[in-house]
């Protein structure tokens, strides 16, 4: 039998057994001796209640005590062993825990270094960015210098190339001065030769009569060949038909004047009839009774290819050749020049030039104004010689000018002032005919106006009387300015209407709306609203960054790889890299190597595919499904503003289009939720630039398709789509230019719902679009021409209404403040008992405070608010007439009184029949 020591641990024992502490030895030692005791308990129980079996019973007690000691080892053998496995299973849980732990130690520390390789990867991209913005900024700073020096050198260059064109044009005109004063003076000494030396030169009839021929065509190419043929012909016998072809010539330019003045002046040199003979050939053209005789054959083409010329172009041109003819010398007599300036300027004075109604007014005026071109030109031309003033022009230094003696100048003083008079007169007539037609034009606008305001817009005969009554003020206004500003004389003021706005023809007025102050007028009404569409927060700041626009680049990178197959169907489906589901996956991907280390099936590929799936859609406890729900709630700010920033933790391109989709989908009976879903749209196109063009380009082609089918249906979807376009707007998602442009096409078809959506889109947006520095102009311009379409249109009374408002929503009328009324205390006392304290509960204290007041001078005003009981509640009357009843008890004319002014008021209120006092005659 083995001993107790070989169970409790002796050298018999397993190595097993050996392995577990001695320490627990005295436990079973101590155990052992209660066994035996027990057993033998037992034993002697049995031998007590069998008395037969006394000596027996001791036997049996002894041998059961012998086979207790036999068990015991072996049931404490199997309680060690049993404890030995439990250990066994917590040592391997302990050490499943320590390696779970050390994997998600490390899972975090691989999670660290990504985040920081990824914070470093920003760090580096933003420095780039930074340094290649720096770069840029570098490159356009030296662009913009080098464009400013190219600027300031092509300037300096047009400044020098202008200085030498001046000194250039100086120099030519000093030049042609000499030469004007060198051909003076030998045309007043002329010394013509005699008949011996006409004798040498050629008297050839062929080529006389050619040359004559050629006199007709003067120009500046060919001065100096006719020049030279000049000299060597003799044309004694040909002087008048040499005069008749230089009076008919055609001198368009002023450099064919100059040619013929030259060959005027030779042949004046040599040929003493010329200048006689010359005169009255080219100042027919000015003489009254030869002018209808010549008009014809003056103004037509000498050659079948040639442009007729003007009988103004043919005047100015002879009115030039003889001022120059004068200058130079081939004749001295200034009276053929003031002759014809007296008859311009007696063409002026025509009585027809001043009366409005007369029917030859017009024909008038435009003679007036060929006369003033007229005079326009000879002014120019000999302001220096003939008048002794110096135009702008030909202002120059006393060291350019020639100096002209006594016997050089051309006219005397008298002469000369002679001549400053008639051209004083005419410019005096011009200024009357400007003022004249300067109120035509004020009263032609005033009536204009008063046609816009009444039909809207103005008819084709109105806008041609305009335009024709435009264009006459215009040019006289420039002939008038220019002769003063020659003469030296005052230009004459013109007083402007305030009340009239100068108009455009194909537009309407725009009159911009004056304020007090010259502060800008704010967009928004009130801070709180200006804070709702303009104080957006950041939600890079609140979220982390990868949940951006990196995290997209990083998922278009892995899909053009083909090494990462696997993950690019992953990322298709909708996979996110947010911090919360990565846990989640990881934890789901131990899971499954615990569970099974063989290779994963079809059928566990597409669960995990699927189960990606609903990570997308809910990560960190958002749920896609149950934002989308909860969007109708988001009521406020705060809770909008966390509906966005609960998105990015979810956010995909297919959530992404999931909730653009939900937002257009808005329930068209709820529009107190577009600012709202407007806001959150705003804050996320921060951050995702596909969001707000995906929304508007949605808003647009449902537009564009509610606006094409023409029918009179869906009007609230109609409102709640061009209100949210609005929304969109002001908080600058949708462009000015699509608002502009569904407005526009509104008002091109002004009927029916399209009159509700110009209105709800102005109601909506319109003030915005106003108070914006760079719409309001073209704002205005909207609803100038919405409301002259309002008043040609003949509207029902709604649409009308409607329009008014969203007019008056965007452009609030000027009224002065309403002034208040300021009353006496114990009126206003009086009024706050009876029309605001009274009530049924209250009828005996209002009616003691009332029997307190001293009713010799305060007795009519209790009456006449009495009498104004319609200003009060309708249920007060009764009560009113118990207050009546209870003071008449105590003044007894009140009851009388109260009554005769009652039935008067009724009776004049019958009467009169006024419909806003409909309340106070029921009252």
């Amino acid at each position: 039998m083995p001993s107790e020591n070989s169970y409790l641990g002796g050298p018999s024992m397993p190595p097993q057994q050996q392995y577990q502490p001695q320490p627990q030895q005295p436990q079973y030692q101590q155990q052992q001796p209660q066994q035996s005791f027990g057993g033998g308990g037992r034993n002697n129980a049995r031998g007590a209640s069998q008395p037969r079996r006394g000596g027996g019973g001791n036997k049996q007690g002894g041998g059961g005590g012998g086979r207790t000691s036999r068990s015991q080892p072996q049931s404490s053998n199997t309680h060690l062993a049993q404890q030995q496995q439990q250990q066994q299973q917590q040592q391997q849980q302990q050490q499943h825990q320590q390696q779970q732990q050390v994997n998600e130690q490390e899972q975090r520390e691989k999670e660290a270094e990504r985040v920081r390789l990824e914070a470093e990867a920003q760090e580096q991209a933003k420095a780039l960015e930074i340094e290649r913005q720096k770069k840029q900024a570098e490159e356009k700073a030296r662009k913009e210098q080098a464009e400013r020096e190219a600027e300031l050198k092509r300037q300096e260059d047009a400044r020098l190339a202008k200085e030498a064109e001046e000194a250039q044009k100086a120099l030519e005109a000093q030049k042609a001065r000499q030469e004007m004063l060198e051909l003076r003076r030998l045309n007043r000494n002329a010394s013509r030769p005699d008949d011996a030396f006409f004798k040498t030169l050629d008297s050839n009839f062929k080529k006389n009569t050619a040359f004559v021929k050629k006199l007709s065509k003067i120009t500046d190419e060919s001065k100096e060949k006719l020049c030279q043929e000049l000299r060597g012909l003799n044309l004694s016998r040909y002087v008048s038909e040499a005069v008749s072809s230089i009076a008919e010539s055609r001198l368009t330019k002023n450099g064919d004047i100059t040619a013929a003045v030259h060959i005027c002046s030779l042949m004046h040199q040599r040929y003493a009839t010329f200048s006689k003979l010359l005169l009255p050939a080219i100042a027919r053209y000015f003489d009254p009774k030869q002018q209808a005789q010549l008009s014809a054959a003056s103004t037509a083409p000498a050659t079948p290819g040639e442009a007729p010329i003007s009988e103004l172009q043919r005047k100015r041109t002879t009115l030039r050749l003889l001022t120059e003819l004068f200058l130079v010398g081939v004749y001295t007599d200034p009276s053929v020049l003031s002759s014809i300036l007296k008859e311009l300027v007696k063409a002026c004075k025509n009585p027809v030039l001043r009366d409005r109604d007369s029917k030859d007014r017009e024909a008038a005026l435009t003679t007036f104004h060929q006369n003033a071109l007229l005079v326009i030109s000879f002014i120019r031309l000999g302001s220096e010689d003939i008048l002794g003033i110096a135009t702008d022009k030909n202002q120059r230094s006393p060291a350019q000018l020639e100096p002209v003696t006594a016997e050089d100048a051309v006219v005397s003083p008298e002469q000369q002032k002679q001549f400053l008079q008639l051209l004083r007169t005419f410019a005096n007539t011009a200024k009357d005919v400007l003022v004249d037609e300067h109120k035509i034009l004020r009263n032609t606008e005033k009536e204009n106006h008063r046609a816009l305001q009444a039909k809207g817009e103005l008819n084709e005969t109105e806008k041609s009387h305009y335009e024709k009554v435009r264009k006459s003020y215009e040019r006289f206004l420039s002939c008038a300015s220019t002769l003063c500003e020659l003469l030296g004389e005052e230009m004459v003021v013109l007083q402007e209407d305030e009340n009239t706005t100068r108009l455009v023809v194909d537009a309407t007025p725009v009159k911009p709306k004056e304020t007090k102050s010259n502060e800008p007028e704010p967009i928004f009404d009130d801070e709180d609203t200006r804070s709702f569409y303009e104080d957006l927060p950041d939600l890079r700041q609140l979220v982390p960054a990868v949940l951006f626009g990196d995290s997209e680049a990083k998922s278009k990178s892995k899909q053009n790889s083909k090494e990462d197959a696997a993950v690019d169907t992953k990322d298709k489906e909708g996979e996110v890299t947010s911090p919360r589901q990565e846990g989640v996956t990881a934890e789901t991907a131990e899971g499954n190597t615990e569970q099974s280390g063989s290779e994963e099936t079809d059928e566990d590929k597409k669960k995990k595919a699927k189960s990606s799936a609903v990570a997308n859609d809910s990560a960190g406890g958002v749920s896609l499904e149950g934002l989308l729900q909860r969007l109708p709630s988001c009521v406020n700010r705060d809770l909008i503003d966390k509906a966005a920033i609960d998105f990015c933790y979810i956010n995909s391109k297919g959530n992404r289009k999931k909730l653009v989709k939900t937002v257009f989908n808005a329930p068209r009976t709820q529009l107190a939720l577009l600012p709202y879903y407007s806001r959150l749209v705003a804050e996320l196109n921060l951050c995702m630039k596909d969001v707000g063009p995906m929304l508007v380009a949605m808003l647009e082609e449902e537009f564009n398709f509610l606006f094409k089918k023409k029918d009179q249906m869906n009007i609230e979807t109609k409102i709640k789509n061009i209100k949210f376009l609005g929304e969109l707007c002001k908080f600058k998602v949708a462009s000015h230019n699509l608002i502009f442009t569904c407005l526009k096409e509104c008002l091109d078809d002004f009927l029916h719902h399209n009159i509700d959506i110009a209105c709800a889109l102005l109601e909506t947006c319109g003030r915005f679009l106003y108070r914006t520095p760079e719409t309001q102009v073209r704002t205005k311009h909207m609803l100038d021409i919405m409301m002259r379409l309002k008043n040609t249109k003949n509207l029902e009374n709604r649409l009308d209404t409607a329009v008014e408002n969203a007019f008056y929503m965007c452009i609030p009328p000027d009224r002065p403040a309403r002034k208040e009324k300021l009353l006496p205390p114990i009126v206003r006392y009086i009024h706050k008992l009876i029309l605001t304290d009274l009530s049924k509960h209250n009828v005996k204290a209002v009616l003691k405070q009332l029997r307190k007041i001293n009713w010799e001078q305060d007795g009519n005003v209790v009456l006449d608010t009495m009498l104004k009981v319609h200003k009060g509640k309708f249920s007060n009357i009764p009560v009113v007439a118990s207050l009546a009843a209870g003071l008449s008890k105590h003044q007894k004319q009140l009851g009388v009184h109260l009554v005769d002014l009652l039935l008067e008021e009724i009776r004049r209120g019958i009467e009169v029949n006024i419909f806003k006092q409909q309340q106070r005659r029921v009252a």
